[in-house]
């Protein structure tokens, strides 16, 4: 609502869900998360979350796009956390391993549909 500046997101942060595993693609949630966290809400709220304020949801967006600067164009698994556990020094817990095989997922459906560099 506009007054309220509250954001109702539904599933518009989701995967691409259609084609094969659930998958993220880096340059595509650059540029859906910073149009987002760019409009002018108070509050944002997703169906799968609690709802968060401005800056916790920046902050989130922040995260997923550095998780998806991590992966790169890696296409392997294993390597996409070995990558994680290097930058931040621990293992990948439930949530961040969900993620980097998000865009692991991703990039084996660029490579297979030839969109890799």
């Amino acid at each position: 609502s506009p007054e309220a500046k509250v954001l109702f997101l539904g599933d518009g942060l989701c995967q691409e869900m259609f084609t094969g595993e659930w998958s993220y693609d880096l340059k595509d949630v650059k540029e859906r998360f910073q149009k987002i966290k760019n409009l002018p809400c108070d509050w944002y709220v997703n169906s799968h979350w609690p709802p968060q304020n401005a800056e916790d949801f920046a902050d989130w967006c922040d995260r997923m796009i550095e998780t998806g600067e991590l992966v790169g164009d890696l296409t392997d698994f294993d390597e996409a956390e070995e990558a994680f556990a290097r930058e931040t020094g621990k293992d990948p817990d439930p949530d961040a391993k969900f993620m980097l095989d998000s865009y692991v997922w991703g990039n084996l459906k660029r490579m297979k549909d030839g969109a890799c560099e």
